[in-house]
């Protein structure tokens, strides 16, 4: 007795199956997804995705029951199909082009049953299938301007683009410029990882080029910095060209920003990509 009402439920001597009820609730906990795989589905990769993982733990949020399963075999969800619907949307309309489709593990206590469901809030599924009441959050991909979800590998709490996915083009800010990343980062999204993939200047006499690049979250805050200097080996006035690296950006408000201080030479320019981003699944 003492028991479930410490679970913060009524003592129901009718209800054999409240101890149960009890302990799921507090064993709980928060769900997670551990060992998470997912990827674009072969033979329909527009609008399937394959998910599976080593082990998922659902949340039941309105009775605060936990349900652990370990492994879930790979599952399709289909972004196409009308929901509320196991291993379909969570919402009967099509999802809107250029948008985040946030996916989920789905449970049916009652069988057992584990599914998939896709939706477009990222604080969980809008409805679900009749019987499925606990989930659990997988994370969110990319659906372009032409209802396609975008090339991506999900490995844990990484999601890796397929793909580079430019952010800036040969930009030449010498002043902190901010950057939106709106495009390629989902909003609940942790952090991403940058890649300065080219950086770009003339020399200037004899013949030197020294620059530095640099990307910020807030003005005046270096958070990462690459730094390039050709001296000697080059004509004046010629193009030189290297990376800068890779930065591991925190998610502020779906933007950094970058500039670049120009110590000798001319014509500084950098080309950013996004490469991948962290999302909040606990894996």
């Amino acid at each position: 007795a003492r028991g479930t009402e410490g679970a913060g439920l009524a003592l129901d001597g009718s209800d054999l199956g409240q101890l149960l009820k009890a302990i799921r609730k507090l064993g709980g906990g928060t769900s997670y997804v551990r060992g998470l795989i997912g990827f674009n589905n072969a033979g329909t990769p527009a609008t399937q995705f394959d998910l599976k993982a080593d082990a998922v733990n659902f949340r039941d949020p309105v009775s605060g029951e936990g349900f652990y399963v370990s492994p879930v075999n790979t599952l399709t969800v289909n972004v196409a199909t009308a929901g509320p619907a196991v291993n379909g949307r969570d919402q009967a309309g099509a999802f809107a082009v250029s948008s985040w489709i946030h996916l989920y593990f789905i449970f049916n206590p009652t069988t057992g049953t584990v599914a998939t469901i896709s939706g477009a809030s990222a604080t969980g599924p809008v409805a679900l299938p009749a019987g499925y009441t606990a989930w659990a959050y997988v994370g969110a991909v990319g659906f372009n301007g032409s209802s396609q979800i975008v090339p991506t590998y999900l490995r844990g709490s990484r999601a890796i683009y397929q793909n580079l996915q430019n952010s800036l083009n040969v930009g030449g800010a010498t002043t902190s410029t901010a950057v939106s990343v709106a495009a390629l980062v989902p909003p609940n999204a942790l952090s991403y990882a940058l890649s300065i993939r080219k950086l770009t200047g003339n020399t200037g006499a004899g013949p030197t080029l020294a620059m530095s690049h640099f990307v910020e979250l807030v003005a005046g805050f270096t958070l990462h910095e690459a730094d390039f200097q050709v001296t000697g080996s080059a004509s004046t006035g010629q193009t030189q060209a290297t990376s800068g690296g890779v930065a591991e950006v925190p998610n502020v408000g779906q933007a950094y920003r970058y500039y670049m201080s120009l110590v000798a030479g001319s014509a500084p320019s950098a080309t950013h990509d996004v490469l991948s981003y962290v999302m909040p699944n606990g894996g």
